[in-house]
């Protein structure tokens, strides 16, 4: 809770890389001197507030460096889940970081509905803003079937495992520097 930025900026990266990014920034921002401190709320109260405990947690033997801070599976990638078939996910997924905004079962469900809008002849009702561009052209039609009936995206139970569409958790950091370093959902 003290390292994290708001929700959703929050899903751009992984725990992990959240803990490393605070302490890499913990080197420009945790002292007397903050004119390395790239932050724009540098002046501000609330950054002001919370520093002290940020930098408390990621410094030596804070509650940041009580586990390594690696991901569980070692990557960055888009969000998986195992309820959805992968075929339907690369069809669907948006590129990285953008794929972050949302867990898996929330991108089948906001493909279901955009289908609605974006497959067939008329676009008209169609929201993305690339609609007219050559690379939404040349994937929409795959991304069609992968939401139409019996496609690939509708072969398997399209529910994330916890239900949740949180902030990062990672079970290799601990829960208490997680508390610090993350802002409230």
């Amino acid at each position: 809770d003290k390292i994290l930025p708001p929700y959703p900026i929050c899903l751009s990266r992984t725990a992990a890389e959240w803990v490393e990014h605070a302490k890499d920034a913990a080197t420009r921002c945790c002292g007397a001197d903050l004119s390395e401190c790239k932050c724009p709320a540098k002046d501000k109260q609330p950054f002001q507030a919370k520093i002290g405990e940020y930098c408390a947690a990621v410094a030596e033997g804070g509650d940041c460096s009580k586990r390594e801070a690696t991901h569980r599976d070692g990557s960055s990638s888009c969000p998986k889940d195992d309820t959805i078939s992968q075929t339907c996910l690369d069809k669907i997924l948006p590129p990285y970081p953008i794929c972050l905004s949302r867990t898996a079962a929330e991108w089948v469900e906001h493909a279901k509905d955009a289908a609605t809008r974006c497959c067939g002849a008329d676009l008209s009702e169609c929201k993305c803003p690339a609609k007219d561009k050559q690379p939404f052209q040349a994937k929409i039609g795959e991304y069609c079937a992968a939401v139409a009936e019996g496609g690939d995206c509708s072969k398997r139970e399209a529910t994330h495992r916890d239900g949740s569409s949180s902030c990062p958790k990672d079970d290799t950091i601990s829960q208490t520097c997680l508390d610090k370093i993350l802002p409230p959902y």
